[in-house]
């Protein structure tokens, strides 16, 4: 039996539930709770971020249509186009302008600080995928938008420290991606 296989790349992924450290994200949120700043290595660089909802999506739908066509088995990329390729600093504003609008009034101090790689170590100052093989060969695009993906990751963190039940949170998040999809 012949099992078609894709290779599937995600652009930096963003969401709620990822507490990792040095992620930009979750770096965010550990320095609201410690009210220390954030330390950013390299403001202007600009990365694919994306909701993980997005790659979900595109892995799953992948998968059953090569299994239907094994012919559409392939490498291809999964991150946002490249007008919503942004800055860590365009991510930092939209982090707090979005956190404190989640908070209702309830405005916290959200800082980051520049300490540049003491090691000097390369980073790529510009980092995109080019998506174009999945959106012709899958008629797929691009839900949601930079600001949208981080409203929601935003959302999962305010609805975790709140108490939320995240079960039922998650589900109406992927709910809300399903009907999103056009």
């Amino acid at each position: 039996m012949h099992i078609p296989v894709s290779i599937l790349r995600a652009g930096n992924v963003i969401g709620g539930g990822d507490f990792a450290i040095d992620r930009l994200i979750p770096d965010c949120i550990r320095s609201l709770e410690t009210r220390e700043p954030v330390i950013i290595r390299n403001p202007k660089a600009t990365r694919p971020f994306q909701h993980v909802l997005e790659p979900i999506y595109v892995y799953a739908m992948i998968g059953i249509r090569q299994m239907e066509n094994p012919q559409l088995a392939g490498a291809y990329n999964v991150g946002p186009d490249l007008e919503e390729v942004k800055s860590v600093s365009d991510i930092l504003y939209l982090f707090n302008a979005v956190w404190n609008g989640c908070k209702k009034g309830k405005a916290e101090q959200f800082r980051w600080e520049i300490v540049p790689d003491p090691l000097n170590l390369h980073e790529a100052n510009l980092l995109a995928l080019d998506n174009s093989k999945c959106k012709e060969t899958f008629g797929w695009k691009p839900v949601w938008n930079s600001y949208e993906a981080v409203r929601k990751t935003v959302e999962w963190y305010v609805a975790y420290k709140d108490g939320a039940n995240l079960y039922d949170f998650m589900v109406s998040q992927c709910n809300a991606y399903k009907n999103d999809i056009k």
